[in-house]
């Protein structure tokens, strides 16, 4: 069956099957489409006809085939085609509008809180490094560390426990066991067996006597165990001597040295702009 222009434009007015001519394909061939408006009407008069002939007329005329009928009829009987004509072919330009201005907004709410929380973490960030630099150059490990700490409670909840030990330069292996601690094994609190080699009473009273002797009370263990073994004495080693000096409290140094106050490394401190220049 062949349509003319004329023809076209005539179903056009019927069942609007012709797209605009703004479409960007508004000249190629076009697939005839059908609303639910046109075929309840073309329905209506195919059932009042009994003529078989009227009812052939009626498809001809129309370019349909009989398919096309007993197909409608179905989709009415299950409701589908009142459904359809109740319903708007497509909805309003301002709908899709509003739904994506409703994405744009999400996304931009999504994005403002992640820049919030990346401030948030650039901030403490920042404030635990330069606390936790200085803190170390003055010799104060533990304190930093306590700083540092301090920030990972404060940074995690904003990203990640992976990332916070990563900015603050913490081991993640080291939270972890902070956290989770493994329970030590329980140990035995029975007394240690003394050394077999350990002195006796009387071996550690004669061992003080001697050093505390006076031709030996201004020399060291080390001295004073050569000396003895230069006469053919052996009462200790030196590390015992040491050992049995210190457990009587009776080492410390007794050299004239100066002690030196700890040297302050000099900063440079700026109250406002164009004070300190570097």
């Amino acid at each position: 069956m062949t349509l003319t222009v004329a023809d076209m434009a005539a179903s056009a007015r019927q069942d609007g099957q012709v797209a605009s001519r703004r479409s960007p394909r508004a000249g190629q061939p076009k697939r005839r489409t059908f609303t639910a408006d046109y075929k309840l009407a073309i329905l209506q008069q195919y059932e009042q006809l009994d003529d078989p002939r009227e009812r052939g007329a009626l498809l001809r005329r129309e370019g349909l085939y009989h398919s096309h009928i007993e197909y409608w009829r179905e989709a009415r009987d299950k409701g589908a085609l009142r459904a359809l004509s109740d319903k708007p072919a497509r909805q309003p330009a301002r709908d899709e509008a509003k739904a994506e201005n409703e994405k744009l907004r999400k996304e931009n709410e999504r994005l403002t809180a992640e820049l919030a929380r990346t401030k948030a973490a650039l901030e403490v960030v920042g404030k635990a490094h330069a606390l936790g630099t200085a803190l170390r150059e003055r010799g104060a490990g533990k304190e930093a560390a306590h700083v540092i700490d301090a920030a990972l409670a404060e940074l995690e909840p904003l990203t990640s426990a992976k990332t916070a030990c990563r900015l603050l330069g913490k081991s993640r292996a080291t939270l972890y066991r902070q956290r989770h601690p493994a329970p030590r094994p329980e140990r035995s609190l029975a007394p240690r067996a003394p050394h077999p080699a350990a002195l006796a009473a009387a071996e550690r009273d004669a061992l003080l006597a001697a050093l505390n002797a006076e031709r030996f009370a201004d020399k060291s263990p080390a001295q004073a165990w050569a000396i003895l073994l230069d006469e053919g004495i052996y009462l200790a080693s030196i590390s015992t001597m040491y050992r049995v000096l210190r457990a009587e409290g009776q080492v410390r140094e007794r050299r004239a040295q100066a002690a030196h106050p700890p040297r302050v490394r000099p900063e440079l401190v700026a109250e406002g702009p164009d004070q300190v220049w570097s």
